[in-house]
């Protein structure tokens, strides 16, 4: 989350609410006004007092180890200096403590000897004994512990306990190693803030030493400066960054980052929906702060929900998309976080139905494709609300071109249902098309041998759902056949082309079995065989728009069985067969010709259609065609 130019990970975020954080603070929390302390580096020349001069490079904990040699008592006047009672706890010191809703959750380590923490956290939890302190060497357990910790000790305890001189370093980290102990049970268990330590801080140099591998531990974290975070990542450490101020005040940002983050996290849920309502529900602001503040909550779970519940115009829907907040959404390999679905479900609420040329735009931007959750929540918009027919025009098409491969089989049905006619003509006839479409898929083959000699059979089923296109049909195609048969039945026709296309790449040799016309025992009606079959309605659409051509446009239903017949698609064929019993512009006797010039009566597959042609036109056809057919029989 970025407050304050400042990208805070999302870690922080749980661990802070958890109780999982610790925060490791050194001596540069301790330096802005009113505590006014000087550094590591500093306090060691406050000490000496030219006394001695440090060496070029020479460590600090090395130089005051001389000092100590020289009689230098430089543990009691270290604790003199941070004793001075004008110092008091400064921002940092009071935000830090903020970060801890409740005593037990406090988890705070200083390297720093002066005891504003103390009185910070004294001021954040008044209670009486409601926190523990610690003070080296007598340390708690790393794995569990809650308190102030101070690592090296503090102005509270005898001097010589404090960890200034290279031999005190030795025995804390390596001797006695009280400090490493602690160190490695703690970043194994707990995730990790380091604040108020430079890339080259002689404290550092020895708590790296207590750092497990990298791969081990919740996480370790570094609130630094701008360019310094190649240390920082060798050391195991990943760098949060704050840009430079002045040269006098480098650090300025870090005080108004930690604010900003500590203000977030101890902010209410209803202040900050009502502060992300005040703001999305404006044009995108340039104030960089509220753009921050905006981009943080987009990528938290719950201040995310406040946005999606109250921004509905479309320049936070470019801003959205130029952050990357959207890109998952059109993405093939991401599975949807909950922010995404989020997300998707705003985009298809607010904006695909209601400023669907932004929506279409933000698609064209982003590649041109919609994951299926999105696709889901698109399709299950135009279900849920009422959307202008030009955004459901528009959308349609693409929604058919980019069906995922499962999910629901209704939502597009839905829509058909829901159009009307003729405003929506284009979209009915596109849906239709797309639903009545026969598809192919696996199933698990029958086999009288091992499993292993089982093999996989293809089996036809629509695109649409059955219910929901009978529905449409009586609604939508049968009030309209006027003005919609020529176009179904070419759709029809393809449709049913497409599918033996496809079932004949599986075709056996020498197989007579037909699996899209074989379950369908009569054209005339499903009463028997295919009542439950998927294609049944498929079927049952064409020989009704069929019969209605035949009834009123007779040329149009001749060219239509003359086509079939000859398709060499065993359902159509039968179609055609279906329709000659039904032509009653037929003579009799030019029924009966033409079964036998097209070789029907004895062929396997037809005899249901064959037998109606024979019932309606036999018993009135002249003698000698009569004749000829009884022959044939």
């Amino acid at each position: 989350m970025r407050i304050n130019s400042v990208d805070f990970p999302d870690n922080l975020f749980k661990a802070q609410k958890d109780g999982s954080l610790v925060v490791f603070a050194g001596a540069g929390v301790s330096i802005p006004p009113p505590s006014n302390f000087p550094d590591f580096n500093l306090l060691a020349e406050q000490v000496a007092a030219g006394v001695l001069s440090k060496e070029k490079d020479e460590p600090v904990d090395r130089f005051l180890g001389r000092l100590k040699d020289k009689g230098v008592a430089i543990h009691e006047k270290v604790r003199r200096i941070l004793s001075d009672r004008n110092s008091k706890p400064n921002a940092l010191h009071v935000d830090l403590l903020r970060l801890f809703e409740e005593p037990h959750k406090l988890r705070l380590v200083t390297t720093n000897f002066d005891l504003h923490f103390t009185s910070a956290g004294v001021e954040r939890f008044p209670t009486l004994d409601s926190f523990e302190i610690y003070s080296a060497p007598a340390l708690p357990l790393g794995i569990s512990f809650s308190g102030i910790v101070y690592l090296h000790g503090s102005v509270a305890k005898p001097a010589d306990r404090l960890v200034l001189t290279d031999s005190d370093f030795g025995m804390a980290y390596l001797t006695q190693a009280w400090a490493t102990r602690f160190l490695q049970q703690l970043f194994d268990h707990y995730l990790v803030l380091f604040i108020g330590y430079s890339h080259n801080d002689t404290v550092l140099d020895y708590l790296a030493r207590g750092l497990p591998p990298k791969s081990k531990g919740p996480g370790r974290f570094a609130l630094t400066l701008e360019g310094t975070e190649p240390h920082w990542k060798r050391l195991g450490i990943n760098p949060i960054t704050y840009p430079s101020g002045v040269i006098d005040a480098k650090h300025s940002a870090l005080a108004p980052a930690l604010k900003g983050w500590v203000d977030r996290v101890r902010t209410s849920v209803l202040d900050h929906e009502e502060r992300i309502k005040t703001i999305v529900e404006r044009p995108v602001p340039l104030d960089p702060e509220e753009l921050d503040y905006i981009e943080g909550a987009c990528k938290d779970t719950t201040l995310a929900q406040f946005f999606v519940r109250h921004c509905r115009t479309p320049d936070w829907l470019r801003w959205l998309e130029g952050k990357g907040i959207l890109a998952n959404l059109f993405k093939r390999s991401e599975p949807p976080t909950e922010i995404d679905q989020l997300f998707a479900r705003w985009f298809a609420q607010w904006f695909a139905s209601t400023h669907s040329d932004d929506a279409l735009a933000v698609l064209q931007r982003q590649g041109g494709f919609i994951t299926p959750f999105l696709w889901d929540q698109i399709a299950l918009s135009f279900h849920q609300t009422k959307p202008g027919h030009d955004a459901v025009a528009k959308w349609v098409p693409l929604l058919v071109s980019l069906q995922p491969h499962y999910g629901s089989r209704d939502l597009l049905a839905y829509r058909l249902c829901a159009c009307e006619f003729p405003r929506d003509e284009q979209t009915i006839l596109i849906l239709f098309d797309h639903l009545t479409r026969l598809r192919v898929r696996l199933r698990k083959g029958f086999s009288l041998v091992d499993d292993e000699d089982e093999k996989a059979e293809p089996e036809v089923f629509i695109e649409g759902s059955e219910y929901w296109l009978r529905h449409a049909w009586t609604k939508l195609f049968e009030p309209n056949l006027e003005l919609l048969a020529d176009r179904l039945l070419l759709t029809l026709t393809s449709n049913i082309q497409q599918a033996y296309w496809t079932m004949w790449s599986f075709r056996k040799e020498q197989s007579r079995w037909d699996p899209i016309s074989g379950p369908r025992a009569e054209i005339e009606s499903s009463a028997f065989g295919g009542s439950h079959d998927e294609t049944g309605v498929v079927i049952d659409m064409a020989r009704d728009v069929l019969k209605w051509t035949i009834s009123h446009r007779s040329r149009t239903a001749d060219s239509m069985i003359s086509f079939w017949i000859s398709s060499g698609y065993r359902l159509l064929e039968r179609l055609a067969v279906f329709g000659v019993a039904g032509s009653d512009h037929w003579k009799p006797d030019e029924k009966l010709r033409w079964l036998l010039e097209n070789n029907l009566i004895h062929t396997y597959g037809f005899k249901p259609e064959v037998f109606l042609v024979l019932q309606r036109a036999y018993a009135t056809a002249s003698e000698p065609t009569s004749c000829f057919v009884g022959e044939s029989r």
